[in-house]
């Protein structure tokens, strides 16, 4: 069942491995790996709430699973629990990882703390390439309903590279959440 979960996945079918996990987790509840995958299906599909669960049950039998940590804190982030992520993410900020940095960017913006915002994104910008960091600080921008920021930053990483993938898709979603339906057609 597992392989044909992530044959689902890979083929961009995140709802068909979440059915199939399920199963599986039937006949296996307490797989960490399995509730790990589950977990990403859901994050595929941007449902932060049904993922939880399962990662709080990868770090109860794996404590130090990194990835299910990060992963974590980012559903707590989605799901209005920024204040509870935001030490860890502090605790994490050296860690060298430019997610945790976009991750504490979008914590501080949900939290309304701009500065401490401003000065992630800005450690940010040492992480990677400026059209990367431009698409981050976009779509922190945009995560936080600061929309006109957000096209600031998603603009300039289109001026550095047009290419960059998944940056047309977020300007142009940017463009009809400011109501500009001709700039998001032209995209």
């Amino acid at each position: 069942l597992g392989t044909r979960a992530v044959v689902c996945t890979r083929m961009g079918r995140a709802a068909d491995a979440v059915d199939v996990y399920r199963r599986a987790l039937k006949l296996a509840p307490d797989e960490p790996l399995l509730h790990l995958n589950i977990a990403l299906a859901y994050l595929k599909q941007d449902d932060y709430t049904s993922a939880k669960p399962h990662l709080e049950q990868v770090l109860a039998a794996q404590p130090g699973h990194t990835q299910a940590k990060e992963l974590l804190l980012t559903t707590q982030l989605f799901t209005g629990e920024a204040t509870t992520a935001l030490p860890e993410l502090e605790r994490l900020r050296d860690s060298g990882n430019p997610a945790i940095l976009y991750l504490l960017a979008v914590g501080h913006l949900e939290t309304g703390n701009r500065e401490a915002a401003t000065k992630a994104m800005r450690e940010l910008f040492t992480k990677v390439g400026p059209a990367d960091a431009h698409l981050l600080a976009g779509r922190a921008y945009y995560e936080s309903t600061l929309f006109e920021q957000a096209v600031n930053e998603l603009e300039q990483a289109v001026k550095l590279n047009p290419e960059l993938s998944g940056v047309q898709r977020e300007l142009g979603k940017t463009y009809v959440s400011l109501r500009r339906f001709e700039e998001a057609q032209n995209v």
